[in-house]
């Protein structure tokens, strides 16, 4: 119930990126914190972290396919912190041959298919569409909540 209320909340967030005002060309610091900071709620099961830091630059009137590639640059951090840990995890209680041949070809489908949805994204974000992507989190959400429920 929790991860599908956070996917409304992100609907909303995603929907309110119709009334943001593009009206700077560039980011300052205080910016990049406050993008930095919106990230930190993606830490929330269903609040997705690239809609949250991409709205949250547009909120702040930064051109959108700025903040877009922005926002992906900041999860490469996350990205390769959660790597390593889990490589660790690897080196300390090795997978059977088998497992590794699936977890190499799972990561290399991951990659591909991560590359085409930031391509879909920045598409999305170009044509300022991303209000229809709230649309669409929000009805999953009520979808998945009134099964849950009943």
């Amino acid at each position: 119930v929790l991860v599908l209320v956070a996917l409304f909340v992100t609907g909303i967030i995603m929907w309110s990126s119709r009334y943001a005002e593009e009206h700077r060309p560039f980011m300052n610091t205080r910016h990049s914190l406050l993008i930095g900071i919106a990230q930190a709620f993606a830490i929330i099961p269903g609040i997705s972290r690239s809609g949250s830091t991409i709205v949250t630059g547009m909120w702040l009137g930064i051109n959108r396919e700025l903040t877009a590639r922005f926002s992906f640059l900041l999860s490469v951090p996350v990205i390769l912190g959660a790597s390593l840990l889990k490589f660790k995890d690897l080196l300390l209680s090795p997978p059977p041959a088998q497992q590794i041949t699936n977890l190499t070809l799972a990561t290399i489908a991951s990659a591909i298919a991560g590359y085409f949805a930031i391509v879909l994204l920045l598409g999305i974000v170009r044509k300022q569409k991303l209000e229809w992507f709230g649309v669409y989190c929000a009805a999953i959400s009520v979808i998945g909540l009134i099964i849950v429920l009943s």
